[in-house]
């Protein structure tokens, strides 16, 4: 909860400090007598010392850009950017990805699971087995699904 608190407290300051750099009036730095820090248009009353602060935006930056699937529209970029090794690996990690997500759907909708064995017999797959399953293959997307990209 406290790190909601904070995150709130810096989008306000965030904002405040954009519209105080926007008008190109000065922001007023000050602490009152708990020692709580301000960011005020004006300076505070009393004998309290504050700092004038004069922000000026020098640039706004684009909020990412999202196609239709939900992907960033950069990534392709970046992909064309990688070298043919990180290429390869993300494509296989991807591949991986897709392979794991739809061997946990099996698993989570079928009731029986048949699996050919070592000698070649199928097998169906004790409730034990197929839990066990379920958890590798759920450790699998976490491993392949993540946003971890090529070293």
């Amino acid at each position: 909860m406290n790190k909601k608190i904070i995150l709130c407290l810096a989008t306000v300051f965030a904002f405040s400090v954009a519209s105080q750099a926007l008008s190109d009036e000065p922001l007023y730095k000050w602490k009152d007598a708990e020692g709580v820090v301000h960011f005020t248009q004006t300076p505070p009353l009393g004998d309290i010392p504050y700092t004038i602060l004069n922000v000026k935006v020098q640039s706004v930056i684009p909020a990412p850009k999202y196609k239709a699937d939900g992907t960033k529209a950069d990534e392709e970029e970046e992909e064309k950017a990688q070298s043919p090794e990180a290429q390869a690996f993300n494509q296989a990690r991807k591949k991986n990805c897709e392979l794991a997500k739809s061997n946990l759907k099996t698993l989570k909708e079928r009731a029986r699971i048949r699996l050919r064995g070592k000698d070649g017999e199928y097998v169906i797959l004790t409730d034990e087995e197929k839990h066990a399953k379920i958890a590798l293959t759920e450790t699998q997307v976490e491993t392949f699904c993540g946003s971890e990209k090529a070293p």
